[in-house]
Formats: structure tokens, sequence, C-alpha cells
């Protein structure tokens, strides 16, 4: 009886072995499994080697197409700052113009100083310049210089004050001359009367 359970579990070991050696030839691709082997192993590493290209070919025509945006973009700003159509539309003319506009803001008799007082100013900026006011009555005329001052915008010619004592009753006529070393000006007349 001993012997007969020996040699059938040494029958059954031999089996089990046996089946358990051909699922591992037939995982592994061993012995008669061998035929399926070469075909997977080239098919993964071509997959793998053609989608390489094709990205580094996708990767490239980016780079170049974003260097002429940046350069389009550097032209542009460069139109609107060139024209300078803007300070020329601007009724103040810029410094250093051989022609300056001058305007009188004020310009009456006044009781409290019993004088003759105007203000003017020149649409420009410059270092130095003088305002000349200069009345005239028929054959008279009387006339005043200061500096002119330098303002935010303007060159301001305020200030001028000239006394009765030197004006006689009637009406007078002013104007006042800008001049500097670059440029020069002179206001419309306005007229005031002298009680």
């Amino acid at each position: 009886m001993r012997r007969r359970r020996t040699a059938l579990v040494i029958s059954l070991s031999v089996i089990l072995l046996v089946g358990i050696a051909t699922g591992v030839a037939a995982l592994a691709g061993w012995g008669p499994f061998d035929h399926g082997t070469p075909r997977p192993v080239p098919s993964p590493t071509i997959s793998a080697t053609s989608p390489a290209p094709e990205a580094t070919s996708t990767m490239q025509p980016p780079a170049p197409s974003e260097e002429p945006s940046e350069a389009a973009t550097e032209t542009a700003p460069a139109e609107p700052v060139g024209p300078s159509p803007e300070p020329t539309d601007d009724p103040t003319p810029p410094a250093g113009t051989d022609t300056a506009t001058v305007l009188i803001t004020y310009a009456s008799w006044e009781d409290t100083s019993s004088s003759v007082e105007v203000g003017a100013y020149a649409a420009l900026v410059e270092p130095a310049a003088t305002c000349t006011l200069t009345l005239t009555q028929g054959s008279e005329t009387r006339s005043q210089t200061i500096d002119a001052l330098t303002d935010v915008s303007t060159m301001s010619c305020g200030g001028f004050q000239v006394a009765r004592s030197e004006l006689a009753p009637g009406t007078w006529t002013a104007v006042v001359t800008y001049s500097s070393a670059t440029s020069a000006g002179t206001s419309a007349p306005v007229e005031v009367t002298v009680p």
C-alpha cells in the first residue's frame, strides 16, 4: 500500500511539474511558443521611434513664428510714437520757434491803484525773455518793460502798472510785445479807458 501511494504521489508531482513548465514556456515564449516573440519586440520600437521625429518637427515651427510676432509688436509702438502732429495741432507753439503767440489776459483802469494794469502771456516756455507794454493815444506813447516769468506752460507777462500821472484821460490802446533770444511776438491791441 505504501509503495502504491508513493508511486501515485510521484506521478502526480511529475504531471504537475510538466504542467507548470508548459505554462511558463508559453508565457516566456520558449520552445514551440517561440514564433510570437519576434513580432511584438520590433513593433513597439518602430512606433516609439516614429512619433519622436513628428513631435520635434511640430515643436520647431512655433519657435520661428514667435520671433516675427515679437518683431511686429516692436514695430507697432514705433509708429504711434513717430507722428508728431499732436504737438503741431496744439495752439501753443513749442519753445525755440521764431513766432510767439502773445495774449493779453486783462487790461483795465484800476481805481484802487489809480493806474492802468495789464497782464499777458506768451504761449511757450523759455529760459529768459522780456515783455514790453506799449500804451498809445494819438501821438502819445507810454511803454514799460518787465522780465517774463516762466510758468508751467507759458511765459507770464503779468504785472504792468502805468500810473495816472503818465496818462491823459481818454482811450488808450494797449499792446504787449514778447521778445527772447530765439522768439518774438506781439499781442492784438486792447483798448483801455482812463477816466
